[in-house]
């Protein structure tokens, strides 16, 4: 794959990237194992690749809101005015940056998944499309399905979100038996649609550079999930729970350097250096 990167599944004339090519290998490599474990194979053929010549995982440092940056486009969110596509956003947002949600999750959720005794949310489904093809799977991994808590805010946001989407459904003559939280298009026989997550991709682009503010990708408000839980003394553990995580390892990749926090360090270690240093000199 390395010597001939070129793609032949007709997808996109781009070369595959390191990532896509890791995830074939490991793939082929779990099937060749199999085959060994029930007597198909005596060798995983796998194995056989020198190690310096093995696909390796490479994971890029998505781009994140430093925290003055961050504050800006909170409040620039918080200052739009009440409407249906507003309220939405602003309920997506705080959903994924206090929960730690993938995008897929977000719009799976159903409106029975919220529990506003307990201030939660269950995630037990993922979203999907490709190619044209929608649907509703399992989440990622067993670890994916789990209880998020939320705050009051979600869920003032939500019983907002949910009067402005009745009307919307009564406007257009339109049901949503499934309940979906979020809800995009009309089928023909008259059953709302779920949304698909590129409509908070574009419009995030469009809000941050509306807000003059440095672009970042949807996913990176999972990161800051993450990020801001861990600056903010939350434990690790909690933040592997919170994000679904089956390993340390993997949340360890979605932690972010903040600068302001790093440089309140910086400065709480100088003055300790140097109140060690005085300490010495008498």
């Amino acid at each position: 794959l390395k010597s001939n990167p070129e793609r032949l599944d007709g997808y996109c004339e781009r070369e595959l990237n390191e990532g896509y090519i890791f995830n074939i290998y490991k793939s082929l490599r779990a099937i060749f194992s199999k085959a060994v474990e029930w007597g198909y194979m005596q060798i995983n053929p796998c194995q056989l690749v020198p190690k310096q010549n093995r696909p390796k995982k490479n994971y890029r440092k998505r781009e994140i809101l430093q925290q003055s940056d961050l504050q800006l486009f909170l409040n620039a969110l918080e200052n739009t005015k009440d409407s249906q596509k507003n309220i939405k956003y602003r309920l997506a947002v705080r959903i994924m940056f206090l929960c730690g949600l993938r995008r897929g999750e977000l719009y799976a959720l159903k409106f029975s998944d919220f529990d506003v005794d307990k201030y939660t949310i269950r995630v037990e489904k993922n979203s999907y499309e490709v190619r044209g093809k929608r649907g509703i799977k399992g989440t990622k991994t067993y670890k994916s399905n789990r209880i998020v808590y939320a705050d009051k805010v979600v869920f003032e946001l939500l019983e907002k979100h949910k009067q402005y989407q009745r009307e919307w459904l009564k406007s257009h003559h339109c049901v949503n038996p499934d309940g979906f939280v979020f809800i995009q298009r009309l089928q023909d026989n008259g059953r709302a649609k779920r949304a698909v997550g590129s409509g908070i991709y574009h419009w995030l682009q469009k809000f941050l550079v509306e807000s003059d503010l440095p672009r970042v990708c949807v996913h990176a408000i999972r990161h800051m999930a993450a990020s801001y839980s861990l600056a903010n003394h939350t434990p690790l553990t909690t933040v592997q729970a919170m994000m679904g995580h089956t390993s340390i390892a993997t949340t360890s990749l979605y932690l972010h350097s903040l600068d302001e926090i790093s440089r309140e360090s910086a400065t709480k270690m100088g003055s300790i250096f140097d109140e060690l240093a005085s300490q010495n000199k008498k």
